[in-house]
């Protein structure tokens, strides 16, 4: 089973378990760590190349997947490990991931679903494929599902979401009132949000930006985290500073690392960071509260020591006011900095993309409540989601935010009239 996220991933993992089908009966991958996979074992038949991709570079193992493909040994293994391809999400797939699809397809029977109205991944200059003359024309075409299995216990919910679906595909305006879709005014987003962090089950708010849904998550003061994008650059970003700086530096570096993941922090190592600019060593700073701080750091101001640099995060995480709300970021940053630790890594970032890359095949820790966007979402399901700023969406994301919610949903923007461009 192939589909496009992570959150896509972890949903039919659960799914299948759920229903009891054996875990050596299904593998479950996006197509991007499928394509990966198959290309880096073969890298001479593929003509992959690089084996750690980042950004842009994630196209080329599109390309270097079907040329594998092209070949008898891709063929022979292919057909050796699966006997059945499901494509979920279809309408997120770019030109490549098609002609990809479409050459496993002749290896094996195929089936592939999705909605036109959730394709919101055509970016960059890669174009989605068109439903009508790509799809259509390769595949046998079954009967469209129409009952909306998510709210089975929450009918009314789900007909409004199924009755909206012409005025968003013709681009016309959705009017929420009357509706089971709760409305608040713009500005409202914080008390949305923790009305519905008192609720029980899992929630989500969504945010257009990345940097919005962080600032967001902050001000939430860790009701909610903000959920990292699967490259997460800032990870790298991050390490490398570590690897390149020494001394005052480093402790600069890491001092901004946790200010990155949590509030507070500059506020609260206000006597730390006067030292630093005054050219003294950090062991000269003297509050009590911030002994051990000041000794992590003081062992990081000494040289490069993943051990001090975890503790120092550690310690700072500790102080009374400071709260994560980046917290899946600062795990993967520990995780980083014990696999280095442990050695065969020659570099920081380098450990940081192998981390990175186990939690992209195993699946992210779940969390009960986040501030994501709908890029990130998709294929996931909660029970309460919040949409701030909802007026900022065009059609296809704001379906996609409105279905997230199985229980409840609830609009924060300027009117109860949503006008969402096409």
């Amino acid at each position: 089973m192939l589909t496009h996220t992570h959150a896509g991933v972890g949903a039919l993992r659960g799914r299948l378990s759920q229903l009891g089908v054996p875990a050596e009966r299904f593998r479950v991958e996006t197509i991007a760590s499928w394509a990966l996979r198959m290309s880096a074992n073969y890298p001479s038949l593929s003509g992959l190349g690089t084996t750690r991709p980042t950004g842009a570079e994630w196209n080329a193992t599109y390309p270097a997947a079907e040329r594998l493909l092209q070949t008898r040994v891709g063929r022979t293994v292919v057909q050796g490990s699966y006997d059945t391809l499901f494509v979920d999400e279809y309408q997120d797939c770019i030109e490549s991931q098609h002609r990809l699809v479409l050459a496993l397809a002749n290896l094996m029977p195929c089936r592939v679903v999705g909605d036109p109205l959730q394709g919101i991944f055509g970016f960059r200059g890669n174009r989605l494929v068109s439903w009508e003359t790509d799809v259509f024309p390769q595949f046998d075409r079954v009967p469209d599902l129409n009952h909306p299995w998510r709210w089975d216990r929450h009918p009314e919910l789900g007909r409004w979401l199924l009755s909206i679906r012409p005025a968003l595909e013709r681009g016309l305006p959705i009017d929420t009132s009357g509706s089971p879709v709760a409305w608040r005014q713009q500005g409202e987003e914080r008390s949305a949000c923790f009305d519905v962090a008192r609720r029980d089950g899992s929630a989500v708010a969504l945010r257009q930006w990345a940097r919005d849904c962080h600032v967001l998550a902050s001000q939430l003061r860790g009701t909610f985290t903000s959920m990292e994008e699967m490259d997460c650059k800032e990870l790298l970003t991050i390490t490398r500073a570590f690897q390149e700086a020494s001394g005052s530096g480093l402790v600069r570096a890491v001092i901004d690392a946790a200010a990155t993941c949590m509030t507070k922090v500059s506020v609260a190592l206000r006597p730390i960071l006067n030292a630093l600019d005054a050219g003294r060593l950090v062991a000269s700073v003297r509050p009590a509260r911030l002994s051990q701080v000041v000794s992590e750091l003081s062992a990081v101001e000494a040289g490069l020591d993943v051990g001090a640099i975890s503790r120092g995060l550690r310690a700072i995480a500790r102080i009374p006011g400071i709260v994560a709300y980046r917290r899946e970021l600062l795990a993967e940053l520990h995780r980083t900095l014990a696999a280095f630790g442990d050695g065969g890594f020659a570099s920081l970032e380098e450990a940081a993309w192998v981390v990175r890359n186990r939690t992209r095949v195993a699946g992210r820790a779940a969390e009960r409540r986040v501030v994501s966007r709908t890029l990130l979402v998709k294929g996931l399901e909660f029970e309460h989601v919040v949409l701030c700023a909802a007026d900022e969406l065009d059609a296809k994301n704001l379906y996609v935010a409105l279905t997230r919610g199985s229980r409840s949903v609830t609009v924060v923007a300027r009117s109860p009239v949503l006008h969402a461009s096409r």
